[in-house]
């Protein structure tokens, strides 16, 4: 146990602006306060400890005996709506909260501490007849575990995890007739943040939200959601899902790269009307092009120069109207032109 020095906190009436938004006025540090409210504990305390003040050896206390807790103070902004005549005093930011336990020390046993004039961002005043009567401690939240409610049936308190990261909860188990925290099955309502958790009965599923038959927000076991339009790290191509269903997910050229957007379908390979053209999407590597033997746009390989052909080795490709693409006997090796029947 350590005393802490927050004396000047404890007098000091703390106020605040709602919302959060400061008014006009002095305004103390961030969290350099303490705020503390009376609370029922059932802690029974049986402690005698020396009270050392290093920085102010005239507050020392010796044999003081810890009786029960008092009060519970957690670190606040205090904000002045109207400025007060005392100096404007800054205190280090506070991270604890901090539990005040009543205390009795001997009288008699060290010096009576001296008068002081202390000053706060209220005044100036001069005190006297200091008497040791609370102890504060830092301390720390915790939940509350899992356990009976009254005398009934019912179950409640916090639950951790279980080995597979799954979320447990508080019930009771019937064997036993005692709480225990238990796997926790998918179902319910989503919590305040809209988040759902539990065990799915099919391999795959996820908790997730959801709508019940009746129409009602629910958690449900569903299969896993689609990622989010993006880039696949494996092929370097875009997909996923886009907010709106109709739209779909694309690559599109910048000066940075290939940025995946969503957006409206390009129509695929279609006769313009009133012009006479093919246009519209094609996979990779076809072309939109007028098709003469059925008369249509359709999608085709990409018409290539009069060359050779790669994969077979046969001339092939386009030439002027009149000539064809063939091999012609060249001194250095044979090629592929076009010629004239």
């Amino acid at each position: 146990m350590r005393i802490s020095a927050i004396a000047a906190a404890f007098g000091a009436a703390l106020m605040m602006v709602p919302g959060g938004v400061e008014a006009q006025g002095v305004a103390a540090g961030k969290l350099d306060h303490l705020v503390c409210y009376e609370m029922k504990d059932s802690l029974t305390v049986e402690a005698l400890v020396d009270l050392k003040a290093e920085l102010q050896p005239e507050f020392d206390q010796a044999r003081c005996r810890v009786v029960k807790p008092t009060k519970f103070c957690v670190p606040t902004t205090k904000i002045l709506l109207q400025p007060g005549p005392g100096p404007d005093i800054v205190g280090q930011p506070l991270r604890d909260d901090y539990v005040c336990y009543l205390v009795k020390c001997p009288r008699g046993a060290l010096p009576p501490i001296p008068a002081k004039l202390v000053g706060d961002q209220f005044g100036r005043h001069r005190q006297t007849k200091y008497k040791p009567v609370e102890l504060c401690v830092p301390a720390r939240k915790a939940a509350v575990p899992c356990a009976r409610i009254g005398t009934g049936k019912q179950c409640g308190g916090a639950c951790p995890v279980d080995a597979l990261g799954n979320s447990t909860a508080c019930r009771l188990d019937e064997a036993s007739r005692e709480c225990r925290c238990q796997p926790e099955t998918c179902g319910g309502r989503p919590d305040q943040n809209g988040q759902c958790g539990g065990i799915c009965a099919q391999q795959g599923d996820v908790c997730r939200p959801g709508v019940d038959p009746a129409g009602r927000a629910s958690c449900l076991c569903q299969p896993p959601p689609t990622p989010e339009c993006g880039p696949n790290v494996a092929s370097g191509t875009c997909g996923g899902a886009c907010p709106n269903p109709a739209d779909q997910c694309v690559g599109i050229t910048t000066a940075a790269g290939i940025e995946c957007k969503c957006q409206p379908p390009e129509p695929g390979c279609q006769l313009v009307p009133g012009e006479g053209q093919c246009a519209g999407q094609c996979p990779t590597g076809l072309e939109c092009v007028l098709s003469s033997v059925i008369n249509d746009c359709r999608c085709e390989p990409t018409p290539r120069e009069c060359g050779s052909n790669p994969l077979t080795g046969q001339c092939g490709g386009l030439c002027q109207p009149g000539s064809v693409c063939r091999f012609v006997n060249d001194p250095a090796a044979p090629v592929c032109a076009c010629m004239t029947d």
